[in-house]
Order: C-alpha cells, then sequence, then structure tokens
C-alpha cells in the first residue's frame, strides 16, 4: 500500500482546494466571508375566504334589489377590502375610488356609444342595397370598436392605479392613452402595467 505524504496532498497539510488558501474560502482572501444575499421583500396577502364570500352575497342581493345600480358600490367595497389585505414592507395598499366615480365613467362610456350605434343602424338603414357601402360601414366598425376597447382597457387600469396607494405613494399609467389605444388586443395587457408616483391626476374609470 502506498502512503501519501500529507504534504504531498493538493493545497498542502491543510487540505485546502485547489485555487484556494489554506484555512480559507475558495479562490478568497484568508479569513474573508461570502458577500451577503440581496434581501428579498414580498408582497403578502392575508385575506380571508369567508370574509369574501360575505362581500360577494351581499353585493350580488343588493345588485339583484337595485336591479345592478349597486354594482358601483359593490365593486368599490370589494376592491376597499382587496387592497387592505394585501402587505408590502409593513405598510398595507390603500384603495382610494369611490362608486360615485365608477358610475359617472359608466354614463360617459354609454353617452359615446349611444351616438355610434344609431349612426351605424341608420347607416345600415340608408344603404341597405348597397354591399360596397355596407362592408366598409361594416369595417369603419370594426376598427372603431377595436380603438374602444383598447381606450377602455386603459383608462380602466388608469383608474384603478391613480387609486391605489401605498406609503402615501398614487401609481399612475407612464403610457399615453393614444399610444395604447393604437395597440393590438393580443399585447394590450402590458401597456399600462407601469406606475410612477406620486401623483395627482384623477378621472372617472372602471
Amino acid at each position: 500500500m502506498n502512503d501519501m505524504n500529507p504534504f504531498d496532498r493538493p493545497g498542502g497539510p491543510h487540505g485546502a482546494p485547489p485555487g484556494g488558501t489554506p484555512g480559507g474560502t475558495p479562490g478568497g482572501t484568508p479569513g474573508s466571508m461570502p458577500a451577503a444575499p440581496p434581501a428579498i421583500h414580498t408582497v403578502t396577502y392575508d385575506g380571508r375566504a369567508g370574509n369574501l364570500g360575505r362581500i360577494a352575497v351581499s353585493n350580488g342581493l343588493l345588485g339583484l334589489l337595485t336591479l345592478g345600480i349597486y354594482r358601483f358600490w359593490g365593486k368599490t367595497r370589494l376592491r376597499s377590502y382587496l387592497w387592505s389585505r394585501v402587505d408590502f414592507l409593513g405598510d398595507r395598499f390603500e384603495y382610494s375610488g369611490t362608486a360615485k366615480e365608477l358610475l359617472i365613467g359608466f354614463l360617459v362610456a354609454l353617452a359615446i356609444l349611444a351616438p355610434l350605434v344609431g349612426a351605424s343602424i341608420a347607416v345600415g338603414m340608408v344603404y341597405e342595397n348597397d354591399l360596397g357601402a355596407v362592408a366598409i360601414k361594416e369595417l369603419v366598425q370594426l376598427v372603431v370598436i377595436l380603438f374602444l376597447i383598447q381606450l377602455a382597457i386603459y383608462r380602466a387600469r388608469r383608474y384603478r392605479l391613480t387609486r391605489t396607494q401605498w406609503r402615501g405613494i398614487r401609481g399612475g399609467t407612464a403610457r399615453r392613452c393614444s399610444a395604447t389605444a393604437r395597440r393590438t388586443p393580443g399585447s394590450a395587457t402590458a401597456a399600462s402595467s407601469s406606475t410612477a408616483g406620486p401623483r395627482t391626476s384623477s378621472g372617472a374609470g372602471s
């Protein structure tokens, strides 16, 4: 049996790995400590299913009794609860939106859509027998609908962000409304996900 001299082992008598130092860390200086890993901050949610269930049931019943009018107040109540149960760095989020703002936003949407629907019906009746005019009308109608969908997505997300606060910082959107509305439906999900604060912008939303 061949006995190896301790001093013939790689790294000397202390058995330090190649590239390291005796008694130290591999590739480091004697007595050096590894760098501390960066701190990881997580967002926590501590809402309870029972509380959400009670809110959902009461919102549904009141919505039926008021023929759907209570939905704006119910949505505000639900968002306020969800926001208040989200914690980050020891502070909770706040939702400052109101049912009145949601109601105004709904009425504005109706005021925009009603004339467009009426105009589409009128054009279809006037040019009922003109296939070329009907095709152009359908094409224009499709473009307008896609534009309004993107516009509605932008305004809804901007409203939720501007009504979200954390440590006094109000959320916001960095992308302009026109840039978002021009995006295709498939790519609009990331159009208004950025935040910038503090902001003081306001407006009705959904």
